[in-house]
């Protein structure tokens, strides 16, 4: 009974071995060279996510701009196509943008997006990746009427939420990091809203690592 148990016992540990080399290779990022078989195309839809921080520049109304902190989470998804390194990306990112441009504290108005991008373009891998990728952008703001001190607004006619759809232009070089594993891209993006003209551009790194 107790070498049967013991046989037991050792083929239910190698079926959990073999289960954690199976799966371990599915998430590997490519196989090695020296393997003829390989095929680098061989997983055909490659997911990433990751965060991306930077700088979003806007032209106020007159000669002043202003510039708000980007904090944004972001997907990517990778599918191979017939050319040797060139993949199809489409991304996903979103945040919220809070920063105010400067105003006296009597009298403010402040403007709060929460924004939605979906993008689609090319990524060239190589020993640097090169993408470029574009897309519709939605943007759901809150206005806001503030005052303080000896003001008080008693007809606001300003205060108010609206939502506006945007295109955008995003431009980077990344840095893989363990054979692709992690990548480090470096981006310049462009906005662009019919409904507000002081949409401009924008610059930031974003950091990802492959999930599937």
């Amino acid at each position: 009974m107790n070498s049967c148990e013991r046989r037991m016992s050792g083929f239910m540990m190698a079926r959990i071995c073999v289960l954690g080399v199976l799966l371990a290779s599915a998430v590997a990022w490519g196989k090695s060279s020296t393997e003829p078989e390989a095929d680098p195309k061989a997983a055909v839809f490659q997911g990433a996510v990751g965060m991306g921080l930077g700088v979003i520049n806007r032209d106020d109304y007159g000669e002043g701009s202003s510039s708000r902190l980007l904090i944004e989470p972001v997907f990517h998804g990778y599918l191979a196509l017939p050319i040797d390194r060139l993949f199809a990306r489409g991304s996903l990112h979103g945040g919220y943008l809070w920063q105010q441009p400067e105003m006296p504290r009597a009298l403010r108005i402040e403007e709060k997006d929460a924004y939605l991008g979906l993008g689609l373009g090319l990524v060239w891998d190589g020993l640097l990746t090169v993408s470029l990728s574009g897309g519709p952008q939605f943007v759901h703001r809150k206005i806001e009427l503030r005052t303080e001190g000896p003001i008080e607004a008693t007809d606001d006619k300003i205060s108010r939420t609206e939502s506006m759809v945007g295109w955008f232009l995003q431009a980077g070089v990344g840095i893989p990091i363990l054979d692709g594993l992690f990548v480090v891209e470096p981006f310049y993006r462009y906005r662009w809203f019919k409904d507000d003209e002081r949409e401009s551009w924008g610059y930031g790194v974003e950091a990802s690592v492959q999930v599937f």
